[in-house]
């Protein structure tokens, strides 16, 4: 066929149908978030920049290793997330059984905020020492209120609105880096910045509570026990799954903060800190995506073609952090860090790949919890613990290479044995193998 007899519609109809796109909720929601991200990402260089000029090398390592327990703690809080909640919030409307689930979820994630700041404070001061100790007790309060009260800002992503957390993330964005020049100003040191950080999660939880009462305010939610017994159980596996994620993701900066000189880690810890960043953009995607990709479809075919067009969007997307990375870190890592910063620029490039295998399995994990293979995500996460363990133990600890290995080996058995086993359990619908 001709190009030219090809009819594409009158203007008028074309028009029409771009601007029922641009209706399209879940396109706002993802532009919102978009928005959101690319502030916080932005906002987020120029903080890591100041810290890491404030402190130095050594000390900023310091500060990340600190991030780093924070981060294998918060894994506790993290039962009961948008994966068990979402999925019921899309298909309920009535405001007495959502509030009811609301209600369940936050009891939950209260009790599991608690159990980690008093693990996690105890840890700061009982094994932890120095600078360190201290940084990890007084981050520990934090847990208890970032997790529980991000189940406000599950309700607006779950209904594709997401304009108020994208204000709100801005805002506080702001604040934040005006008090974290101010302290660089001043001559702040760890423990400075670490309050910072605390002091934002504690308004980000204010905001959420004041802005979002599409349910009634917390405190008018009502957990039920039937609630509470049935996301619990849908739970575990989802948990387990978060947990064992969670514990790859910082294992390369626990194991090589303690086997790399205190400066080297430090700028492996500044460059992985920006890819931190960076690899924040897939669950974003996700996120704003996945409630009327997979969610709202019972389809198998139509579900698996979708699951398809996510998983490729999102590997693009990390080839072209790949590539972005690799034309533009020199710029980067200078405008950032300084000259003191010398091995940043590799470290980046290399570490990029990342993103590749890390996106995609994020599209893996929204297929999977769309099909209920809750097991599955934690049976995935346990291998991709497993060989990013075993790469960090057998290999040379004593260069930072190895813990960028050990992150890639993770991911990418994680997305293997998660879509390996969805072929399998799909081979005998041959429209949803097709579709995928």
């Amino acid at each position: 066929m001709n190009a030219a007899t090809i009819d594409i519609g009158p203007p008028s109809m074309r028009f029409d149908r771009c601007a029922n796109l641009l209706r399209n909720p879940s396109i706002h929601s993802l532009a919102w978030l978009s928005i959101e991200k690319a502030v916080q990402l932005a906002f987020s260089f120029i903080s890591i920049g100041i810290i890491a000029r404030a402190l130095g090398p050594q000390h900023y390592g310091e500060f990340q290793y600190v991030l780093a327990v924070l981060f294998i703690f918060s894994a506790v809080t993290l039962g009961c997330g948008a994966e068990v909640i979402a999925p019921d919030l899309v298909k309920l409307s009535y405001v007495k059984s959502r509030q009811g689930i609301l209600g369940s979820a936050l009891l939950i994630r209260l009790a599991l905020g608690g159990v980690a700041m008093l693990l996690m404070a105890t840890s700061g001061l009982f094994w932890f020492s120095g600078t360190v100790g201290q940084g990890v007790a007084i981050m520990a309060l934090s847990l208890l209120i970032a997790e529980p009260f991000n189940i406000l800002r599950i309700i607006r992503e779950s209904a594709s609105n997401t304009r108020v957390i994208a204000r709100i993330r801005f805002q506080t964005s702001v604040l934040k880096l005006v008090a974290i020049a101010g302290v660089a100003a001043l001559g702040g040191g760890v423990l400075s910045m670490l309050a910072i950080y605390l002091a934002e999660t504690i308004v980000i939880a204010a905001a959420y509570v004041y802005l979002i009462a599409d349910d009634g305010r917390p405190w008018d939610w009502r957990p039920t026990r039937r609630h509470t017994a049935r996301l619990l159980r849908a739970s575990v596996p989802v948990w387990l799954g978060l947990a064992l994620m969670i514990g790859m993701q910082r294992m390369d900066r626990l194991v090589l903060g303690i086997s790399l000189p205190p400066a080297i880690f430090g700028e492996y810890a500044a460059a992985m800190s920006l890819m931190d960043s960076v690899m924040f953009f897939g669950p974003v995607v996700m996120t704003a995506l996945t409630p009327r990709l997979l969610y709202r479809h019972e389809n198998l075919s139509i579900v698996a073609r979708n699951a398809g067009r996510l998983l490729i969007i999102l590997t693009c997307l990390g080839l072209a952090a790949v590539i972005g990375f690799y034309l533009f870190s020199g710029l980067l890592t200078t405008a950032i860090f300084g000259e003191r910063f010398v091995q940043v620029q590799e470290i980046l490039r290399a570490a990029s790949w990342i993103t590749v295998v890390g996106f995609f399995d994020t599209g893996v994990t929204a297929l999977l919890v769309r099909l209920r293979y809750f097991r599955l995500i934690a049976a995935k996460w346990l291998g991709g613990f497993l060989v990013c363990f075993l790469v960090l133990w057998l290999g040379d600890r004593g260069e930072w290479l190895t813990g960028i290995a050990g992150l890639i080996a993770g991911y990418t058995t994680a997305a293997s044995i998660g879509m390996g086993t969805v072929f399998f359990k799909l081979r005998k619908s041959r429209m949803g193998v097709r579709a995928l």
